[in-house]
C-alpha cells in the first residue's frame, strides 16, 4: 500500500511537549525551542498532450490520491515530498497548511516539468537543477519554513535537497566538500534487494534461553526474508548542478559489494560478517550496519565529494532499520 500523503512528528530538539497541551494555551507552555516536522507527498501528473489538446496548463486540479492532474496520454508521475520545520500556529495547529503546500508544489513545480519534458535534449536541465530550481521556488511560494524537498523520480529513485541547497545540519556534510563551490549538495537514494535466510541465535545464551528470546526466528533450519537495502548518498554539485558521483555508480558499488555478497545465502552460513564462528547476529540492526561498513569506503573511494550518510534495511514491509540512525 502507498504511505500516507501526510506525516506529522514531534518534537525535533529542546523541551519535552506536556503529555496534554491544550489547543487554546498560548504556544509559549511548550517551549519556543520546541519543534515540528511536517511532510506531505505531492503528487503530479504531467500530461502535455493536454496542453496541445484543450490549451490549458497540464496537470492541473486539487491534489487527489494519485496525484494532481489527469494521467492521460503518455504521462510522466512524479511525486515531490516537502518537509516544513516549525512550531504549529496556536489557532490552526499547523506547522503548514498543507494546502497551501500542494499550491505551492503546483505553482514551482508543474510549469517547470511541463517545458522539460517538452524541450528537445540540448535544452533539458538536470534532475539536480530541476530539484534546486523547484526546492528555491516552493520555500519561497510558502516564505520559508521548508526544511527539505524529495523527489522520487520513480518509486526506487529519489533526490533531496534543502533550498538553500547545503545539508539540513552541518554534520552531515561530506567530509572532503570542496569550499569552493557554492552550489550545495543532493541526497542519492535507490532500492535494492536481496533475498537471504538467517537465523537468530546467541551463542553466549542457552538454547533455552536463546528460544525463549528468538522464537521462530531461531528455527535451527534458519528462515528467510526479502530484504530491501536504501543507501543515501550525499553529493556535492558542481556549478552546473550536475554531480560526479550518479545513480549509475551507486547501482554498480552497491550490486558489486552487498547484493552479489548476500544475495540467496544463508547469511549465518555462508557469509563471515554474520558467521556463527566470530560475525555479528543477523539482526536487521547489525544487517544495516554490516551494509554500511562495507558500502561506506567503495563510494568514498569512487568520488571524494560524495559520502554515505545512511543505509536503511527493511526486514518486512513492517520492519525496517537505519544506520546510523
Amino acid at each position: 500500500m502507498p504511505a500516507p500523503k501526510t506525516s506529522r512528528t514531534t518534537p525535533h530538539h529542546g523541551q519535552d511537549q506536556p503529555r496534554k497541551a491544550p489547543i487554546d494555551r498560548p504556544l509559549s507552555v511548550l517551549g519556543g525551542r520546541v519543534t515540528w516536522t511536517l511532510t506531505r507527498a505531492v503528487r503530479v501528473n504531467i500530461s502535455p498532450a493536454d496542453q496541445e489538446h484543450t490549451g490549458s496548463p497540464p496537470g492541473r486540479g486539487a491534489s487527489g490520491y494519485s496525484g494532481i492532474g489527469a494521467a492521460s496520454g503518455l504521462p510522466v508521475h512524479v511525486a515531490f515530498e516537502v518537509t516544513c520545520r516549525g512550531t504549529p500556529d496556536p489557532t490552526t495547529w499547523y506547522v503548514r497548511d498543507i494546502k497551501e503546500i500542494d499550491r505551492a508544489v503546483e505553482n514551482a513545480v508543474i510549469p517547470l516539468l511541463t517545458r522539460q519534458v517538452s524541450a528537445n535534449r540540448v535544452d533539458r536541465l538536470s534532475a539536480t537543477a530541476i530539484l534546486a530550481r523547484c526546492a528555491r521556488e516552493i520555500d519561497r511560494e510558502l516564505a520559508g519554513g521548508v526544511w527539505s524537498v524529495r523527489w522520487r523520480v520513480t518509486p526506487y529513485h529519489s533526490y533531496e535537497m534543502t533550498p538553500s541547497g547545503q545539508p539540513a545540519t552541518q554534520d552531515q556534510a561530506p567530509a572532503h566538500a570542496d569550499a569552493g563551490s557554492a552550489s550545495g549538495f543532493v541526497v542519492l537514494r535507490q532500492r535494492f534487494d536481496f533475498a537471504a535466510s538467517h537465523r537468530l541465535h546467541n551463542p553466549a545464551l542457552s538454547d533455552r534461553e536463546n528460544l525463549a528470546r528468538f522464537g521462530k526466528c531461531n528455527n535451527p533450519a534458519g528462515h528467510g526474508h526479502n530484504y530491501v537495502v536504501e543507501p543515501a548518498v550525499r553529493v556535492q554539485l558542481r556549478n552546473d548542478h550536475s554531480t560526479g558521483f550518479t545513480f549509475d555508480d551507486l547501482d554498480e558499488i552497491t550490486s558489486r559489494t552487498i547484493i552479489r555478497r548476500f544475495d540467496h545465502t544463508h547469511l549465518n552460513a555462508d557469509t563471515p560478517e554474520f558467521s556463527d564462528r566470530g560475525g555479528v547476529l543477523p539482526t536487521v540492526e547489525n544487517i544495516a550496519r554490516v551494509c554500511y561498513d562495507l558500502l561506506s569506503p567503495r563510494i568514498a573511494e569512487r568520488d571524494h565529494l560524495a559520502s554515505l550518510v545512511s543505509i536503511t534495511v527493511w526486514e518486512t514491509d513492517r520492519t525496517s532499520s537505519t544506520y546510523p540512525g
